[in-house]
This record gives C-alpha cells, structure tokens and sequence, in this order.
C-alpha cells in the first residue's frame, strides 16, 4: 500500500490556495487521509456581500404598505412635474426614482428592526412561561396536575421553538446575482 506524504504544486497554485484541511474519510474510516483545499481565481474581481432584498411578508403589514402607497403617489407626482417642466442634471427622473427606492428601502429597514425586537420580546415571555410551566410540572402532586402540566409545557415549548426558528432567520437577505 502506498502514501502520498507530499503535494507538490506550482508558485500560482499556491498564491491561489487557503483553507487546506486534512481530514480522516468518512468513506473507510482507517488510516487514510483526505486533502481538501480552496483554490480561488486571484484575478476575480471583488464581488462583495451582495444586493440587499426586503422580506417578502413586510407586503402584508398595512401600515408599511400605507407608508409605501403614499411615498409612490409623491413620487410619480415628482416625476410627472419633471417631464412636464425642465430637466437637470440634479433633478431628473431617474434621481427621484433613487431617492424613492432609498427611502422604502430604509423604511423596510425600520419596520424589519421592530419586528425583530418584538418577536424578541415575545420569546423571552415565552421563555419565562416554558421555565413556569416546568416548576409547574416539577411540583405537580395528581395525575390530573400533571397532566395539564404538560400539556402547559408543550404549549409553550411549542411557541418558544416557533419563536426561535424565527430569531435565527436573517432579517436582511443578501442575495448573489
């Protein structure tokens, strides 16, 4: 049986290599080793984060969507005032239809963060009832208590883990075109 006890590779290949790991397969499980690398293309440009996008169920909230309706009304109402009158460079259609993109895009931003801090809220009073739940259980003297005991505790366990599924979702998604 043989060994690979060295990689060779040229100047290039090396400058484009990171995260070198060796790691036992999974596949035997005995003494032999897998070699697993990087390599990136050095000349590629930097691609960044990404572009942002909002969460899709922000088009539910009304109030948000209300916010929305009446920053496009004075939008388009900008816009029909450009083409009607004098176009400049510092005022033209395609700067409102910026500013109007940034200005949703910030209030997306806003309702996102209190969203997030009320779904936070609920889960620590979640939290504090699955805990109560628990003591409830834990002293429960019949058979009757501790079966509406539980039933508490799963209730709660339930909305805890609903509530949690939701702390760990990205509240702004950067997509990769």
């Amino acid at each position: 049986m043989s060994r690979i006890d060295r990689i060779y590779l040229t100047e290039e290949l090396i400058s484009a290599s990171r995260c070198w790991e060796i790691n036992v397969s999974n596949l035997t499980r005995n003494d032999h080793s897998r070699i697993g690398v990087d390599i990136v293309n050095a000349k590629a440009p930097e691609t960044g984060p990404g572009r942002w996008t909002m969460k899709a169920d922000l088009v539910r909230n009304k109030s948000f969507m209300k916010e929305v309706d009446a920053l496009l009304k004075n939008t388009r109402r900008s816009m029909d005032q450009i083409e009607a009158g004098s176009r400049t460079a510092e005022h033209n259609v395609q700067l409102v239809w910026q500013n109007f993109k940034d200005r949703v895009r910030a209030l997306a931003q806003k309702y996102t963060r209190e969203a997030a801090g009320k779904r936070r809220s609920m889960l620590k009073e979640a939290v504090r009832d699955r805990d109560a739940a628990r003591d409830s259980l834990a002293t429960a003297f019949t058979e009757q208590e501790r079966d509406t005991a539980r039933q508490a505790l799963k209730k709660t366990e339930d909305r805890v883990y609903v509530l949690e599924e939701g702390e760990f979702e990205s509240k702004f998604s950067y997509r990769r075109l």
